[in-house]
């Protein structure tokens, strides 16, 4: 499946949220880093952009980690997070800024590539990419 983490220019951002907005099969989630400013601003950005169906009991990484890896609201099996001007997130916090990049690549989408089978009752594995819009692309 190889769920992974690209690093793309605006340009090529645009093509992928334009294609991703056509096809049916995939749940696209768009992010903009220019906005995110706290740990608390990213978990209610992801909340927002993967329409969570309940409030989170607090704004931390771990609980939105723990809805990232249920997704079980979402009925495709495509799942396309794309994080708009990445090297505006989370300046003044770069050590959340990392840790939420390291959750994606150590938990998230691996839990997605398999591991979910065998641990969530009717689990089965989804694609998930995660496009990072940065300036350096």
């Amino acid at each position: 499946m190889n769920n992974r983490i690209n690093y793309i220019s605006k340009m090529e951002a645009e093509k992928i949220k334009k294609d991703a907005l056509k096809n049916k099969a995939v749940f696209f989630a768009e992010i903009e880093g220019n906005e995110i400013k706290t740990e608390e601003d990213y978990v209610q950005a992801m909340a927002n952009a993967f329409c969570f169906p309940q409030e989170l009991p607090g704004k931390k990484l771990d609980w939105c980690n723990d809805y990232i890896c249920d997704l079980m609201w979402i009925k495709q099996k495509n799942i396309i997070l794309l994080i708009r001007n990445y090297d505006l997130m989370l300046i003044d916090h770069l050590e959340v800024k990392n840790n939420a990049i390291a959750d994606f690549e150590e938990i998230i989408l691996p839990w997605w590539e398999g591991e979910i089978i065998g641990h969530m009752v009717d689990g089965v594995p989804r694609r998930f990419l995660v496009y990072i819009e940065t300036i350096s692309c």
